[in-house]
């Protein structure tokens, strides 16, 4: 008897194994679903020799006139900028470098150590330092957050410079079509006090004119409620701002007594960090400091988006560190992807180090071992979640990424590590020429009748486009409670029509795992042989 393996698209960590239900993946790594079908992740090549001066928290992409590529990335220590095969350095002379991990927030108890009054609450945010990068024509705006911002033309000599009259200190910055540069959580115009509801914006078509007079389109507007704004996107023609506990719908209306108009669209939904929304295909998909993720299309109103791994990403996201977590697409596989940190230590026994009384020992690849080590603990990012916006499947994978931005004007998505490195994504089908570890493993499932006992004796694998060897591991149960019994693995060679092995039992998990350079797989339906063992 053939007993098929046909599982529908989508990964479940929220629940057991065997609650999951029969015909379910419980976990991934590095594997998505598409069309309908699990298969290995792209693999990654380096962008270029030179790397970054540390992880980057802020990345965007352009070209130029004659469609050169130009990527902008911003660090706790600098802003530089890729063109021409080139990796520039152009920090600004005014920035002061930031923290790169985060230190707590305002409430007793927090910030850094000897900071404030004795018994005194902070009131200052101690966040790692992000970025907002957008461009203006063919050049660059960059923003360090809660600092001013910053202008680089191709004509600029030297590094960036201030943009001339810009507000002092903003939180978010983003151009809009109607080439205005709009400064999120910045200082009021006639105070100069900074106000983190305080929205303002520069004249149409002069990004140094911010005065507001009768006579131009320059302008400030105070978002009602409290709390404070975290970012900005554009999504068609409108401006979605979101505070920390908020979302509002910035329209244009082009009145110099009412250039823009922002409402409220929804509460409970605020962002966790500054690039923790991405938009795709005119829908705002983003995650909540309440660590649930929402959508918002064009015009709509906002909608929470169950997702089967929501419990785990709670979980394991330390509090202090949530303005790490990145937002990105894939638009090649309609994906949706979270980078962030995850505390639940599992990648700790894959690079054998623990967090304490680790060596700062070169690695050879810009790294050092207490680095691996603060990211395998979960202090920098370390994991990332997935979903399709075309079936609603999610995935999972390990992978230190601290930015990403999706193809387009670039042939590959691009990410960047903790280390500074610079990656082409979905190139290649290895890990920057090593070997690109992968699993896929299903939830206990009952092999066929529950009463009925089976030997499991061979499978005929279903596998497509397969580069390298898959492993295969068969676990199986007498009783949802019962000891377990593994079996294998055993590998499965590109092109092998069957793989003989004997493994009895009433409950049985199955596990795809790949571990070479380079390594592929799309896995269509194997069947397994097998025969009745008796009844129990």
């Amino acid at each position: 008897m053939r007993v098929p393996l046909s599982i529908p698209p989508g990964v479940n960590t929220d629940d057991t194994t065997f609650s999951v239900g029969d015909g379910a993946w419980a976990n991934v790594d590095k594997v998505r679903f598409w069309r309908g079908k699990a298969q290995v992740i792209g693999g990654w090549e380096r962008f270029s020799g030179e790397s970054l001066s540390g992880p980057c928290r802020g990345i965007h992409a352009y070209t130029d006139l004659t469609a050169n590529l130009i990527v902008g990335f911003g660090t706790p220590t600098s802003l530089e900028l890729s063109y021409g095969g080139q990796l520039l350095d152009i920090t600004p002379v005014e920035f002061v470098p930031g923290n790169v991990d985060g230190t707590g927030g305002q409430g007793y108890g927090t910030g850094t150590y000897s900071t404030g009054e004795y018994s005194e609450p902070s009131t200052v945010d101690y966040f790692p330092l992000t970025w907002s990068l957008s461009s203006y024509g063919t050049a660059l705006v960059a923003n360090p957050r809660n600092q001013t911002i910053f202008f680089y033309t191709a004509e600029t000599v030297g590094p960036a410079v201030p943009l001339t009259n810009a507000p002092e200190n903003v939180t978010y910055t983003l151009v809009v079509p109607q080439r205005q540069v709009m400064a999120f959580g910045c200082n009021e115009e006639v105070s100069g006090d900074f106000n983190p509801l305080c929205i303002r914006f520069s004249d149409i078509e002069d990004p140094t004119v911010w005065t507001t007079l009768p006579s131009n389109n320059a302008g400030e507007v105070i978002l009602e409620g409290g709390g404070r704004i975290v970012a900005a996107r554009l999504i068609g023609d409108l401006v979605y701002v979101w505070t920390d506990s908020s979302l509002f719908r910035g329209q244009f209306i082009g009145n110099p007594d009412q250039t823009w108009r922002f409402d409220r669209v929804g509460d409970h939904c605020g962002l966790i960090g500054p690039n923790a929304a991405v938009v795709v295909s005119q829908v705002a998909y983003w995650m909540t400091p309440e660590v649930q993720f929402f959508q918002c299309s064009l015009g709509g109103a906002p909608q929470i988006v169950q997702s089967p791994l929501q419990a785990e990403v709670k979980a394991n996201l330390p509090a202090i560190q949530t303005d790490k977590v990145f937002a990105s697409s894939c638009s090649q596989f309609g994906e949706v992807r979270w980078d962030y940190p995850d505390l639940s230590g599992e990648l700790l026994d894959e690079i054998e180090l623990s967090v304490d009384g680790v060596a700062d020992l070169d690695t050879g690849d810009g790294g050092s071992l207490t680095a691996y080590a603060a990211i395998a603990a979960g202090i920098e990012n370390n994991r990332y979640v997935a979903a399709s916006v075309l079936d609603g499947a999610w995935s999972r994978g390990h992978m230190s990424r601290t930015s990403m931005l999706d193809s387009g004007p670039g042939a590959y998505p691009i990410g960047t590590d903790y280390f500074g490195n610079i990656y082409l994504h979905e190139r290649g089908q290895s890990a920057d020429g090593d070997v690109l570890d992968w699993s896929m493993e299903t939830a206990d499932q009952y092999i066929t009748d529950a009463s009925q006992f089976l030997m499991l004796k061979g499978i005929w694998p279903d596998f497509e486009s397969q580069v390298g060897a898959v492993n295969l591991e068969v676990v199986t149960r007498k009783y949802p409670q019962a000891t377990e019994k593994a079996h294998g693995p055993y590998v499965l060679a590109p092109g092998k029509p069957k793989k003989d092995f004997r493994a009895t039992g009433r409950i049985a998990r199955i596990k795809l795992s790949g571990s070479s350079a380079p390594t592929f797989v799309r896995v269509g339906k194997p069947e397994f042989e097998s025969e009745g063992s008796g009844f129990q």
